[in-house]
């Protein structure tokens, strides 16, 4: 589970293994759960949306490393 609202009340290194825990789900194509998908096939995300999520993440994740 992700609040993304609480991200940014994090300790650095949490927002970090989050961040990281994020791209690990977002490559394996495992975002949205698959179970959550049988009851809602039309949140499967696009493309776009999966690249637009791992940029954001990637951005952030660079961010905290500084």
């Amino acid at each position: 589970k992700l609040m993304w609202d609480e991200l940014p009340t994090l300790a650095k290194a949490k927002q970090s293994k989050t961040v990281n825990d994020m791209l690990e789900v977002l490559a394996n194509g495992d975002m949205p759960p698959e179970k959550f998908l049988q009851f809602k096939p039309e949140a499967k995300l696009t493309d776009d949306e999966v690249n637009t999520l791992t940029d954001w993440a990637e951005a952030n994740a660079r961010k905290l490393m500084k």
